[in-house]
């Protein structure tokens, strides 16, 4: 009877899978903010892009973003430009929504915490899955056999591509949900704190580049966001974290002087009297928009919020050393000239390199635009002094003109190799509606440090969250899929990996500093033991961090006395 009563609802659910699993976008929040995730990023309807809920019942959210989607750019062996970019009003992108090659693919995937612990409650009270969630069981995972049910596709050829993460369960490396797997985080599926909701979606660059003009860049990724549960936290309940990677070279070219960049239209209410500014410290790299009447908006009304892009982990080089927040750069939109939108390949990429459109370079002063003026100091980041400062440089002391401006933040320069898989851009759009633009930014740097905790040292190392939220979720506890032995330790750890083929394995001390390690056993094998000297370290705390051939990474504490 069982079979039979699973069977009915499996049928049922399916039939109306395409309007309960996946859309062409997915609204994803904490219940202070939201975003409307469309396959490449973020773009505004009429109600908006990044909302800010006002907390008062019949007042409309604020509006603080309408668009936020990747640009790439490198130039192949042959000394040929290529690009993929997107802007809005109107839309135009070089990027495909969907998986490349997998016909109605272009669709956003959401799941909430709810379901998981739903799905998770179902498949453990007697091993089978009684009552099928579509957003579960259509979530793109490789080799998931209800896919082709649920999605009109099958991911067994997804292996190489943007696949979304999950927690295996069954083991076997592919998304088996009948069997108690679900969606996960990229970074470990076991991470003990789930999101809340989490969206994800596939694009690519198939060389039809209907802005840019240039040549394609061959490249497949996806974009991941999530938000965390974590009531009265503002680092938490203010934010919501994106992803933009696995980018993978399909193409044949090496990619040299690659910039991974993001393209973000801040719109803090009235779109054309906005400000911008930029933080450049080791670890508290940020660009943020607020109004250039700090007082009153007059869309948003009195002391009007501001909204902080925090990077929180630039993509990997070859060596896998994170690359840092290299430039920052502007344009004014609907303008033309050396600091309006780009409008040929050449100008797209000296935006994605810190140039304005032109190739003239940023220098202080004014908007950071000062042709013909060679004592002008060069920079990268525009406005990097506060705001409040009047001797400093910032828009605000500046005066700077009013009109509806464009960012760019760039990480480069580095190399992708051909059919090389780059680690993730992560950063967060994080919101302060704190009184005053001083307060603002004080309280920016408060929730920028925690946040950029969770990223480095809280995959299965002890977990900030656990003294600071109590999730009112109930979900299952995974066992850690790697340990170490002995811990604390004097001379030596035993890194065990099982089932798991491990890539590469670095250290960093408390300070987030990379230290040199001695691995004096690294195999490739299931089971496999790695074991790592200590001798040349002194004693501390440490994180060991390791990736994996499949994309998956994690870190471990390590106490050396």
């Amino acid at each position: 009877m069982r079979f039979k009563i699973f069977t009915f609802t499996l049928l049922t659910l399916v039939a109306n899978a395409s309007l309960l699993a996946q859309t062409d976008h997915a609204w994803i929040g904490t219940g202070k903010v939201r975003a409307r995730i469309t396959p490449t990023g973020i773009h505004r309807d009429t109600e908006g892009g990044f909302l800010l809920e006002s907390g008062i019942p019949g007042q409309p959210a604020k509006n603080l973003l309408s668009h936020l989607t990747p640009w790439v750019g490198g130039i192949d062996p042959g000394n040929n430009l290529k690009l993929a970019c997107e802007m809005d009003n109107p839309l135009v992108s070089d990027w495909q929504a969907g998986f490349r090659g997998v016909p109605n693919s272009g669709k956003v995937w959401k799941v909430t915490i709810e379901q998981i612990a739903a799905h998770i409650k179902d498949y453990e009270d007697n091993g089978i899955v009684d009552n099928p969630i579509p957003e579960i069981f259509a979530w793109p995972g490789f080799g998931n056999p209800f896919s082709e049910d649920y999605n009109g596709f099958s991911t067994d050829s997804l292996y190489t591509l943007a696949r979304p993460p999950f927690y295996n369960n069954s083991a076997d490396g592919t998304y088996n949900p009948d069997q108690g797997d679900y969606p996960g985080r990229p970074e470990l599926g076991s991470f003990p704190k789930y999101p809340k909701e989490m969206v994800f979606a596939p694009f690519y660059d198939n060389g039809e580049n209907n802005l840019t003009h240039a040549k394609g860049i061959d490249l497949d990724a996806h974009l991941f966001a999530f938000t965390l549960d974590c009531h009265g936290q503002d680092f938490l309940e203010n934010t919501i974290f994106f992803e933009f990677g696995r980018y993978y070279n399909s193409g044949v070219d090496r990619l040299d002087s690659l910039f991974w960049g993001i393209y973000a239209d801040f719109d803090i209410g009235n779109p054309d009297d906005d400000y911008l500014g930029c933080v450049n410290e080791d670890k508290r790299e940020m660009v943020f928009c607020y109004n250039s009447d700090t007082l009153n908006d007059n869309i948003i009304g009195a002391n009007p919020p501001t909204l902080a892009l925090m990077s929180l982990k630039g993509p990997f080089d070859v060596d896998f050393n994170p690359i840092q927040m290299s430039n920052v750069g502007m344009f004014f939109n609907n303008q033309g000239g050396g600091t309006g939108n780009p409008t040929s390949p050449n100008q797209f990429f000296n935006y994605l390199t810190g140039t304005w459109a032109d190739g003239t370079p940023i220098t202080n002063g004014g908007t950071g635009y000062n042709p013909g003026m060679p004592s002008a100091t060069p920079t990268k980041f525009l406005f990097t002094d506060d705001p409040t400062d009047p001797n400093g440089w910032s828009e605000l002391a500046e005066n700077n003109p009013h009109r509806n401006r464009s960012c760019v933040v760039s990480y480069g320069p580095t190399v992708l190799n051909s059919h090389y898989i780059s680690y993730p851009l992560k950063f967060a759009l994080t919101v302060s509606d704190k009184v005053g633009l001083t307060e603002q930014l004080q309280h920016f740097t408060e929730m920028r440090d925690l946040q950029q905790y969770i990223y480095h040292y809280c995959w299965d190392c002890p977990n900030p969250l656990d003294s600071l939220c109590i999730n009112p979720v109930a979900v299952k506890e995974i066992e850690p899929i790697t340990r170490i032995a002995p811990n604390p330790t004097h001379d030596f750890i035993s890194l065990q990996t099982p089932k798991i083929d491990i890539e590469d394995i670095i250290m960093v001390n408390a300070l987030g500093q990379m230290v040199s390690i001695e691995p004096s056993h690294f195999v490739n094998e299931h089971e496999a033991t790695i074991t790592i000297s200590l001798k040349n370290l002194p004693v501390g705390v440490y994180f060991l961090q390791w990736f994996s051939k499949d994309g998956q990474h994690g870190c471990e504490k390590v106490v050396k006395n």
